[in-house]
């Protein structure tokens, strides 16, 4: 991949790593590697390597032998995940990669560790975490803002906290002319399309729970170019652009009592399923067409987590410490980070249940490295159910 070097599976391990876990990263990764057991990356047809935590570092030991989990992959597929441009998650799901012996899933669950012996990624601990505002207050993470408020003040708490709430961006009038668009648009979806997610009911009854785009309705035709949005976007000051390679504008809806299908997710990250390397800071933006809340589906965040590695034995917790549910309004806003750890969980109550528009903002020229549609192309659900071409927000 061109800016990025061929990484050299033997010599990587040989020389490379040890160099880096003796500059430190060893005890980061063993934060997040420790109770995982010792796993083996094969290079295809050839040598193996042991990441053994022991001695609150993590060891590099040539050879397999003594792995509880031997997996194998290839020289390019590992260049690009020590090159981040590849995520265990990419590499496990479509069969990238092989597991010879072991527990399949400890492939994923090395990911955080590989980070933080790969790059130095401090690794998550909300016992420690220390989130400040401007004025050096801790931050409260349920905070949000009105449009209004000063554009400093939302920088900080987004590039601090990793995600923001704006209040009442859109009016009741526009709310309520997008609820109309996005029900013409779940009208024209099908099954048979590539632009939607559907769920199968506890009862058999298929439901859908995502129109990937629906740009061509008039309503969301011009919305990537609102002003109001793109002011929230630019106080990044990175230049971001609105994703015109993807979908442009993705409808949600929350439903009941899912069986199987595609509309909860757990906790993730936008580029879990690779492309950090290349996309990243991605900012995610969240138009709330209904309230969010527990009882209409709840969007939640781990505030901070954008900056760390994150265990998945912490994400196992459907709320695990530290964690903030989002409760919006319609016309409200949300922005988050693309690493920032977030879950899209069921609905609890009755009633209307939570509808949104999503919107993405990307560095410039930000594409797959592969020549794939996008990262999350080749992917199946948990339940087996064919993802169309995106998996990238639970927003």
């Amino acid at each position: 991949m061109a800016g990025f070097p061929a990484i050299d599976f033997v010599q990587f391990h040989e020389s490379d790593l040890p160099r880096r876990i003796a500059s430190g990263n060893g005890a980061l990764g063993y934060a997040a590697a420790r109770g995982l057991g010792t796993l083996a990356l094969q290079s295809t047809g050839g040598p193996a390597f042991s990441y053994v935590p022991r001695n609150q570092t993590v060891e590099v030991v040539a050879g397999a032998d003594q792995a509880d989990t031997v997996v194998e992959v290839t020289p390019a597929d590992f260049s690009d995940l020590a090159n981040d441009l590849a995520a265990a998650a990419g590499l496990f799901y479509p069969g990238k990669v092989r597991v010879l012996r072991g527990e399949p899933r400890r492939f994923l669950d090395w990911e955080p560790a590989w980070r933080s012996l790969f790059h130095g990624r401090p690794v998550y601990d909300p016992d420690e975490l220390d989130l400040r505002d401007p004025l050096g207050a801790p931050l409260d993470p349920s905070r949000s803002f009105a449009s209004d408020d000063p554009l400093p003040d939302i920088k900080h708490f987004l590039e601090t906290a990793g995600y923001v709430r704006v209040r009442s961006v859109f009016d009741a009038k526009e709310i309520e002319a997008f609820r109309r668009a996005a029900a013409d648009a779940a009208d024209k979806a099908s099954e048979a399309d590539d632009n939607s997610w559907w769920g199968v009911t506890t009862s058999g009854e298929k439901r859908l729970t995502r129109i990937l785009e629906a740009r061509d309705e008039p309503a969301f035709q011009d919305l990537v170019n609102d002003p109001r949005l793109n002011r929230l976007v630019d106080v990044l000051g990175l230049g971001l652009q609105p994703d015109l390679l993807g979908e442009t504008v993705t409808v949600l809806f929350k439903i009941k009592d899912v069986a199987e299908g595609l509309a909860n997710l757990p906790w993730h990250r936008d580029c879990g399923m690779g492309g950090h390397a290349l996309h990243c800071p991605i900012v995610n933006l969240t138009i709330f067409l209904t309230a969010c809340n527990r009882d209409t589906g709840g969007l939640w965040m781990l505030p901070g987590s954008h900056a760390y590695s994150c265990p998945t034995s912490l994400l196992r917790a459907d709320e695990p410490a530290g964690s903030v549910l989002i409760e919006a309004e319609p016309g409200d806003v949300t922005l988050h980070l693309s690493d920032t750890m977030h879950a899209a969980f069921p609905p609890t109550g009755d009633g209307v249940l939570r509808e949104s528009l999503i919107l993405t903002w990307k560095p410039p020229g930000a594409r797959p490295h592969d020549g794939q549609t996008h990262y999350n192309d080749a992917i199946k659900g948990e339940a087996g159910v064919p993802v169309a071409r995106d998996r990238r927000s639970a927003s």
